[in-house]
């Protein structure tokens, strides 16, 4: 029998031999040529090895427009977005925010599945508050105005970039989805004070369509507390441990097994200075399809982050 095309797929192509058909998005990094035929953009983020694209694939008719702001390419069932902003961090992300909320639901695709936040100087002082503190307060504020609660909120990811301000990207669709969270770690939007003003409002993953899951940005944290400080190795073995467990608990929710080994694709964050030689065969052995990127992360003290999407067909 004919294995049905999920809504959305990722897939990672060489730079020089990425596919014309089905193409919904193409996502490039460190300053990776992006062309006109899909919408298409970089992410100012050094890439270690070959250039990869990021290749967002999809059924259906293609719609591109711009709208509040947002570069949009969208089907009947799922929309993808990208917006660049600057300004101060908690205003500048209350804005971003609210124009997504606000953009996907008059269009039709109300429910958020994955965002992707890139942030100039994450682990800087603003004011006298981190970036990445300020980022997730103006976030918090704009969601819940718009009614978002701590079920609802979907998948994310935020680490550093070059250049200044905020880059977003982010994926909706006309199908709800389903938060899921690590039983190992504190839920990110029950994180006490330290951590900010707002704590950061975002699922540890998000389940649609049946079988596709979206994991947010995964790194050695258990509890609420960071693990193995200064140590890559040891990080990496935590963070794999807890993709494990939160893909395992995502699959769960619609009665399906499943691991960091089911991932179709995964992209790695390595904090500058981290010697990727040394994680090597343990990623090799792990990851099937991986992107390697050279980012801060959102505690100064993490040294790597894990993200992907398992598609469970």
């Amino acid at each position: 029998m004919r294995r049905r095309m999920s809504l959305i797929r990722p897939e990672y192509h060489p730079l020089d031999r990425v596919p014309k058909q089905d193409v919904l998005a193409l996502v490039t990094f460190g300053g990776g040529m992006a062309g006109n035929d899909f919408l298409s953009f970089d992410v100012p983020i050094p890439q270690i090895g070959p250039p990869i694209a990021e290749v967002w694939r999809a059924k259906g008719e293609v719609v591109r427009e711009t709208r509040g702001g947002i570069d949009i390419a969208r089907t009947d069932d799922v929309l993808f977005g990208t917006i660049r902003a600057r300004g101060r961090s908690d205003e500048t992300a209350f804005d971003v925010y609210e124009s997504i909320v606000e953009v996907c639901r008059g269009s039709g695709y109300a429910n958020l599945w994955r965002i992707w936040n890139h942030i100039g100087g994450i682990n800087e002082d603003e004011d006298c508050l981190e970036r990445y503190k300020r980022f997730s307060t103006g976030r918090h504020e704009a969601l819940t105005s718009h009614g978002y609660s701590k079920e609802r909120f979907p998948a994310a990811s935020a680490v550093g970039m070059s250049e200044p301000g905020l880059l977003v990207y982010f994926i909706a669709g006309r199908q709800e989805g389903l938060q899921a969270e690590n039983p190992r770690q504190v839920s990110a939007y029950d994180y006490p004070p330290q951590y900010g003003p707002r704590s950061p409002s975002f699922s540890r993953a998000t389940v649609v369509d049946g079988g596709l899951i979206f994991v947010s940005g995964t790194a050695s944290v258990v509890g609420h507390e960071t693990r193995h400080s200064g140590n890559a190795v040891r990080q990496l073995e935590e963070t794999i441990e807890n993709l494990d467990v939160t893909i395992g608990a995502a699959a769960a929710r619609i009665g399906r097994t499943a691991s960091a080994r089911d991932l179709t694709v995964a992209k790695i964050y390595l904090r500058s200075g981290v010697d990727q030689r040394e994680l090597e065969p343990r990623l090799r052995e792990v990851f099937s399809s991986l992107l390697v990127l050279q980012s801060d992360i959102c505690r100064r003290e993490l040294l790597l982050e894990i993200e992907g999407i398992a598609i469970l067909e």
